[in-house]
């Protein structure tokens, strides 16, 4: 991400946090930008944040790929990070990396092959584990879609999305909730919102043509202001659970022809080189699947794929010195 955007994108995503912070300051949970943050500045910042992602995601491996010591570095130093934090202790609480890509004729993202776009995508929002705070993921999702909102007016045409495992009803229950928050509180102008909607999935698969992982769901916030309009009749999206070695293309059935209503484009196929084959499927522009128009019913689908810690040795290896992630800056 260029220098300047990179700067343009943490001042948004602070004065958004500032906000936050300001509307609700009898909370224990203070939001900010780890580059500006106290904990920037200290030695081992990276090593917290890469600790806080190893040992607080336990649930299915497919839901949330986890960063060992190098990605969060290369994260830190490259893309903002949003973290949630208890005032009192400094603990985190919460935590996601929002990334930033262009395509063009040098490079396209397999998993968003769409031409010339700029977009930020919201990566594996998650939060401490037992935690009682309640509504940081949507808070996070909140900060994330105003700052972009912000950023937009600066740079005409980005956009911002987050995947989601299709059976993954909670991210997506969250997004929901925080573009209705955004509604609620005319952030945008009385009577107008920043709509979320299904843009399309994409699948993973190996060289034998099978697939390696669950459909991911690609959503979009729509960045340009639109008027509020009725919600639709609901739509279920119900998965069956079957025997693991069909559950896949199982669940791919099942999402196609859910979704066949908002014509599902032909598969736009390339290649990342270190996973498999993806698969890209766009979903039709006259009518937008509001993800607030779908209810998943997972049916215990997800269950059976519980992620274990990787030991810290394996997540931090042998580190000499590191290069600071602060960023400072004059207000």
């Amino acid at each position: 991400m260029e220098r300047e955007k990179f700067l343009s994108i943490l001042r948004e995503l602070r004065l958004v946090c500032d906000e936050v912070n300001k509307e609700n300051s009898n909370s224990e949970i203070s939001y900010e930008l780890l580059q500006f943050s106290d904990l920037a500045r200290k030695w081992d910042s990276v090593y917290k944040v890469a600790n806080f992602y190893n040992h607080n995601w336990l649930g299915n491996a497919d839901f949330m790929h986890i960063p060992d010591f190098y990605q969060t570095l290369r994260n830190c130093l490259k893309y903002p990070i949003i973290i949630a934090r208890k005032k009192d202790t400094d603990q985190i609480l919460g935590i996601s990396t929002i990334k930033y890509d262009e395509n063009n004729t040098e490079h396209i993202d397999p998993y968003f092959p769409e031409q010339d776009a700029k977009y930020f995508s919201i990566t594996g929002i998650l939060t401490k584990k037992d935690n009682t705070f309640k509504g940081i993921g949507k808070k996070i999702y909140e900060i994330a879609i105003k700052g972009a909102y912000n950023y937009e007016k600066h740079y005409p045409g980005t956009r911002i999305m987050c995947v989601i495992d299709c059976r993954n009803k909670q991210s997506m229950r969250a997004l929901t909730s925080a573009s209705e928050n955004i509604r609620n509180s005319n952030y945008v102008g009385e009577g107008k919102e920043l709509p979320a909607y299904i843009a399309g999935f994409y699948e993973l698969k190996g060289n034998d043509g099978k697939l390696l992982e669950a459909p991911t769901l690609v959503m979009e916030v729509g960045l340009c202001e639109r008027e509020c309009r009725k919600q639709k009749e609901v739509n279920d999206i119900e998965f069956e659970n079957i025997e693991r070695k069909e559950l896949f293309s199982g669940l791919s059935e099942t999402l196609k022809s859910s979704l066949e209503r908002y014509e599902i484009m032909p598969a736009t196929v390339m290649q990342d080189e270190d996973c498999g084959m993806v698969y890209f499927y766009s979903l039709g522009q006259k009518e937008r699947c509001r993800l607030e128009s779908i209810t998943i019913i997972s049916n215990n689908t997800e269950k059976g794929n519980n992620r274990i810690p990787r030991k810290d040795e394996e997540i931090f290896g042998v580190m000499g010195p590191m290069p600071s992630i602060s960023v400072e800056e004059e207000r």
